[in-house]
């Protein structure tokens, strides 16, 4: 099977990238005092900024109409940690004002206290009736992603075709009917889920589902799942947002890395040759039970212990930390050598070591005594 390309995944950065700087919507970050941090050309449109040098000479205050605004917005912050729909009026840098949406969710430091708000800003055109506007007509059609929204009675009231395609339907074969009719394979699995979020106003973020391909009877899919409620802040929802992202690639790369990690694990444990791992200090951090039997000491016992001077013997020692400080610079060493047991008696071996390399920095070293 052919790799995944990646600019299909929400998680690639450039796909990230182009979506924020295409969509129509103002996406910002700012500080809890106000400072703007990041904005993409959509939010400098709204606020009809030139660039986001000249948004940032600007706090939270000066850009809202009413400052009573970011203190309501700063308690439901703090309530619930995010909100949606927050409807005010800002004021913009040419001296116009103009109303907007507001959709933000607090992001915290490790000790709960809010670093950043992160928010999406959707202005609102005078004549608007429908929260669904032709600004997220491009977004549907052209999402990466599955993308639908059903009403409360949940029925499909917006699908893209991604989404569709993968239920072997076309969009309009899925616009009023409900879900019950329209997946009742999946139903039981997945109503649950959208009933909590209407019942409760709380997203369901990242869930994993799992169903067989349409396409291919048999086939496991495995879908990771967000939805949102959608409508008025402070009301309940009237319906919910779907976004489906299809993982089943990653699921079996990650699959077949566990299975690949067990059978590294089982080929090492089980070797007959002595394996050990070292940190950059050349301390133990892992050994095998071959090791344990050709130098008598127990794993426990080894762990944290520098390597050299736990099997080396005193005359040897100088020659043993040469060998060990080349593999830690970066070369992969072959060398006969004679080493000591934990009961004093004496070993010759075979030395093989190549360095750990992460990220272009030698972080360790692997060493495998082979006994002669």
């Amino acid at each position: 099977m052919s790799e995944p390309d990646p600019r299909l995944s929400l998680q690639d950065g450039g796909t990230l990238r182009d979506f924020i700087t295409r969509i129509e919507q103002g996406i910002y970050i700012v500080t809890p005092d106000g400072r703007v941090v990041d904005a993409n050309p959509a939010l400098l449109k709204i606020f009809r900024a030139d660039s986001l040098e000249q948004l940032q000479q600007h706090r939270s205050e000066d850009l809202v109409a009413d400052a009573t605004v970011l203190a309501e917005r700063r308690a439901l912050l703090d309530e619930h940690g995010w909100i949606r729909d927050f409807t005010y009026e800002i004021r913009c840098l040419d001296g116009t004002r103009r109303s907007v949406r507001d959709t933000v969710f607090a992001q915290r430091d490790s000790e709960g206290r809010i670093e950043s708000l992160h928010g999406i800003l959707d202005p609102i055109e005078a004549d608007e009736e429908l929260p669904l506007d032709l600004p997220l007509s491009a977004f549907f059609t052209g999402a990466p992603a599955g993308l639908a929204i059903l009403d409360n009675e949940l029925r499909f009231v917006r699908i893209n075709h991604r989404l569709a395609d993968m239920h072997l339907l076309s969009v309009d074969e899925h616009i009023g009917r409900p879900l019950a009719l329209v997946l009742p394979g999946l139903t039981p699995v997945l109503e649950p889920i959208l009933r909590h979020v209407l019942e409760t106003g709380t997203p369901a973020v990242n869930v994993e589902i799992g169903t067989e391909d349409p396409r291919s009877p048999n086939e496991p899919l495995t879908w990771r799942l967000s939805v949102f409620p959608l409508g008025p802040v402070q009301e309940a929802p009237t319906g919910v947002g779907v976004v489906a992202i299809d993982i089943t690639d990653t699921k079996r790369l990650e699959e077949q890395a566990r299975l690949d990690g067990r059978y590294l694990t089982a080929l090492i444990e089980g070797s007959p040759l002595a394996m050990v791992t070292l940190d950059a200090a050349s301390r133990v951090v892992a050994a095998n039970a071959a090791f344990e039997r050709l130098f008598r000491v127990s794993r426990e016992q080894a762990i944290g212990r520098d390597l050299d001077e736990l099997v080396a013997p005193p005359d040897h020692l100088e020659e043993a930390r040469g060998l060990t400080q080349r593999t830690q610079r970066g070369e992969n060493l072959r060398v006969d050598a004679s080493r000591r047991r934990a009961d004093g008696s004496s070993v010759q071996v075979r030395v093989h070591s190549a360095p750990i390399v992460v990220d272009g920095q030698h972080v360790g070293a692997h060493v495998i005594y082979e006994e002669i």
